[in-house]
């Protein structure tokens, strides 16, 4: 452990100016969590509203329906937008519970979800240095060229 180090009359300025600028920091720090958790809350009350309103098309009482179970729009395979269908290709069945046997298939979810990354990244600007990776090229060659 190093020694404390005796404070010469020129670091004093320094030492303030570390000391704003880490002021500085800590409050727009704490500004960016505070409209995280606001985000987060404003969601959390979006989802809700929507599992409400799924309730109450499907006419069932709150304890029969996928958000009484702590599921959520996602969790169920429900995109959470009406006539939007799901990863697996099937519409969202707003309101019913996922059945057991009803499974997506985590293979073919996850192959999705690279194929639509891959399409997403293939329109940036930031494409033509991506290319420049050997496995990108070999992800775009075999997932978005051969038939995907």
């Amino acid at each position: 452990m190093n020694p404390l180090v005796r404070l010469e009359p020129g670091d004093a300025p320094a030492l303030a100016m570390e000391n704003e600028l880490l002021r500085y920091e800590i409050t727009h720090l704490r500004a960016r969590l505070a409209a995280a958790e606001e985000r987060d809350q404003r969601r959390d009350r979006e989802v809700q509203e929507w599992r409400e309103r799924q309730e109450a098309k499907a006419g069932k009482p709150a304890g029969d329906a996928p958000a009484a179970q702590g599921g959520t729009p996602q969790q169920t395979g429900q995109s959470g937008k009406p006539g939007h269908t799901g990863k697996s290709g099937k519409p969202g069945k707003p309101g019913k519970p996922a059945k057991a046997g009803q499974h997506r298939d985590a293979g073919g979810a996850a192959r999705d979800d690279l194929v639509w990354l891959l399409q997403r990244l293939e329109g940036t600007p930031a494409a033509p240095l991506l290319r420049r990776r050997s496995g990108y090229r070999r992800l775009v060659e075999t997932y978005l060229r051969d038939g995907a």
